[in-house]
C-alpha cells in the first residue's frame, strides 16, 4: 500500500511538472497586462489574444469578421483557426519546446541588447573624453556593475565575469577629428559614429552646439538605468520584435547550442519574438542600435566580435556543460628570470689535429613533388524564402491559394542600415500614384512582362510605408505578378500574388500566392 501511494505520488508530482512546463507560455503569454491601443469601436472592448502567434485583437473584429461564418460554414471556423495559427505556430516551436527553452531564449535576447548597450556607453564617453565636453558621459563599467542585482544563474555569471575580467575599449577617434566636424556630418545627417544616431533619437536632429553636452549626460544615464534593469532582469525586453538584426546575431552566435538540440533554436527565437510582442516597452535606444553598431563592429571585427566584445562572457554555458570551466583566462605576464652567475676557470685551448677528408660527389636521386590531395569542402545549400516555399507548395498541389508566412519573411533578408538609408530617398518617388501609373502604361508593371520586385515590396512592408503599399493596390489592383529576387540562387519564374490588409489579416500586410 505505501508502495502504492509513493508510486502514485511520483507519478502524480511528475505530470504536474511537465504540466507546469507546458503551461509556462499561457501564463507568461496570454495571462497578464496587455499593450493595446484605445479602445474606439462599439460592440464590446474584449480581447481575443491568439495563444499561438501573440496577435490580439478587439471582440469588435472577431465578431464582424466572422458574423456570417457561423451561417454558412458552421465548422469553417476552428479549422482555419488551427490552419492559420496553431498548426504554423505548432510547425515553428511546439509549446512544449517554447517552454522548455522559455528561460534561456529570454536571457539570450536580454544578453544581445546588454552586450550593444555596453558598446554604445563606451562610444559615448570615448566622444565625451575626446570632445572634452564637460559634464558629458561618464561610463564606468566595474561602477556599473555594482549596480545590477542578477536573479538566475545564467545573468550572475555575466556579471561576475564582467567583474572579474574588466573587458576593455580600445578604440580611439582620429586626433584631427574635433566637435566641430561631429557637428557638421550631424547637421547633415552624414552619420559616421553611434554617438550621431543616439543623439538623433534624443533631439530629433535640432541638437545645438550649447546642448551638446548634457544631452551626451542624459542619454548615458538614461541607457545606463536600463542596462541596470536588464542585468537585474526587471526590464520588459522580451523578443525584440521591431529588432530583426537582433534575431539574426543571436542566431550566428554560439548560445543557441544549448536550445538548439532538435535544430529547433531558429524558430523558437522567432515565436517567442511573436507571442511576446504584446508585453514589450519600445525603447527609444534600442531603434538604431543594432544596425549602427553592427556596420560598425563589421567593418572594424568582422564576424569576431558581432555580437559585441563582452557577449562571449554570458554564452559560455555550452563549454561549462562540456567541462571547460577555465575558458576565461586573463593573459598572463611573461616574466624572464636571470640565471645565477657561475664561475668558471679557464682552460687552455686543445688543438686537434684534423685528417684530410676527400670530398666525396654525392648524387642526390630525383625527388618527385607530393602533390596535396585534394579537400572535398561541403558547400552549404541556399536556405528557401518563405516567399519561394509557398510558391512550391502551391504548385506541386495546384492549390488556387497559399498564404505566405510574413513571420518567416521577414527575417529571411534584413535590409542593413546603409541600404534603408540609401533606399529610403531613393525609392519615395516609386511609391507614387503617378509613378506608379507610369511604370504600368510604358513597363506594364504588375504584368508577367513586367513583374513588381518583391524586394521592392518587402521593403515597403518592412518600413511600414503603408501610404505606399495601398498606392500599389490602387493603382495595380491588389492581384499582380511579383519577381522574387531573394532567391536569386533557384531563378524563380514570376508569381501571381494578392496583397491584403483587412480584419481577416489582423490589419497587417499579407501576401497569398494565387493560381493565375
Amino acid at each position: 500500500m505505501v508502495k502504492y501511494i509513493f508510486t502514485s505520488f511520483v507519478v502524480l508530482t511528475t505530470g504536474l511538472m511537465a504540466q507546469a512546463k507546458v503551461d509556462r507560455i499561457h501564463s507568461e503569454s496570454y495571462l497578464g497586462e496587455k499593450r493595446l491601443d484605445s479602445y474606439s469601436e462599439r460592440y464590446q472592448p474584449l480581447i481575443f489574444q491568439d495563444i499561438y502567434q501573440g496577435k490580439m485583437s478587439f471582440e469588435d473584429e472577431v465578431f464582424f469578421q466572422n458574423f456570417f461564418s457561423s451561417y454558412l460554414f458552421q465548422n469553417e471556423k476552428d479549422f482555419s483557426f488551427f490552419l492559420r495559427s496553431e498548426l504554423n505556430g505548432g510547425l515553428s516551436c511546439s509549446n512544449e519546446l517554447l517552454s522548455k527553452h522559455f528561460d534561456e531564449i529570454h536571457y539570450s535576447y536580454r544578453l544581445i541588447t546588454l552586450s550593444y548597450l555596453l558598446e554604445g556607453a563606451w562610444h559615448m564617453k570615448l566622444a565625451s573624453d575626446h570632445f572634452k565636453l564637460k559634464n558629458g558621459c561618464a561610463f564606468n563599467l566595474s561602477a556599473w556593475a555594482k549596480t545590477c542585482r542578477p536573479k538566475s544563474s545564467d545573468m550572475k555569471s555575466f556579471v561576475s565575469r564582467l567583474e572579474k575580467f574588466s573587458p576593455k575599449y580600445d578604440e580611439t577617434l582620429p586626433v584631427t577629428y574635433k566637435k566641430e566636424d561631429w557637428m557638421k556630418e550631424f547637421k547633415k545627417n552624414d552619420f559616421k559614429w553611434y554617438s550621431h544616431y543616439r543623439m538623433n533619437v534624443e533631439c530629433k536632429g535640432k541638437c545645438s552646439d550649447e546642448e551638446i553636452a548634457s544631452r551626451f549626460q542624459k542619454v548615458c544615464e538614461a541607457d545606463q538605468k536600463l542596462m541596470t534593469l536588464l542585468c537585474s532582469e526587471e526590464d520588459e525586453v522580451y523578443g525584440l520584435s521591431t529588432n530583426r538584426d537582433a534575431y539574426f546575431l543571436i542566431g550566428q552566435s554560439n548560445i543557441i547550442n544549448t536550445y538548439n538540440k532538435q535544430g529547433e533554436a531558429m524558430g523558437c527565437l522567432r515565436r517567442f519574438s511573436e507571442v511576446m510582442a504584446h508585453k514589450e516597452v519600445r525603447y527609444e535606444v534600442l531603434n538604431q542600435l543594432f544596425p549602427s553598431l553592427q556596420t560598425f563592429l563589421r567593418q572594424k571585427y568582422q564576424e569576431r566580435f558581432l555580437q559585441g566584445r563582452v557577449f562571449f562572457y554570458g554564452a559560455g554555458k555550452e563549454f561549462e556543460e562540456k567541462g571547460l570551466t577555465d575558458v576565461y583566462v586573463k593573459e598572463q605576464p611573461f616574466k624572464i628570470e636571470k640565471l645565477p652567475t657561475v664561475a668558471v676557470e679557464p682552460e687552455a685551448p686543445k688543438v686537434a689535429k684534423v685528417p684530410e677528408v676527400k670530398p666525396e660527389v654525392k648524387v642526390e636521386p630525383k625527388v618527385e613533388p607530393v602533390r596535396p590531395k585534394p579537400v572535398v569542402q561541403e558547400i552549404r545549400k541556399p536556405v528557401k524564402s518563405a516567399f519561394l516555399l509557398a510558391a512550391e507548395v502551391r504548385s506541386a498541389q495546384n492549390l488556387d491559394q497559399v498564404e505566405v508566412d510574413m513571420l518567416k519573411l521577414k527575417y529571411d533578408y534584413v535590409f542593413s542600415l546603409n541600404m534603408i538609408n540609401t533606399l529610403s530617398e531613393r525609392l519615395k518617388t516609386f511609391m507614387t500614384r503617378d509613378a506608379l501609373a507610369e511604370m504600368m502604361a510604358y513597363d506594364k508593371l504588375g504584368s508577367k512582362e513586367g513583374p513588381v520586385p518583391l524586394m521592392f515590396l518587402k521593403y515597403m512592408i518592412d518600413m511600414q510605408e503603408h501610404h505606399g503599399l495601398w498606392n500599389i493596390i490602387s493603382v495595380l489592383g491588389d492581384k499582380f505578378y511579383v519577381s522574387n529576387e531573394i532567391d536569386s540562387d533557384f531563378t524563380p519564374a514570376p508569381e501571381m500574388v494578392q496583397l491584403v490588409n483587412n480584419q481577416s489579416t489582423g490589419n497587417q500586410w499579407q501576401l497569398y500566392i494565387i493560381k493565375p
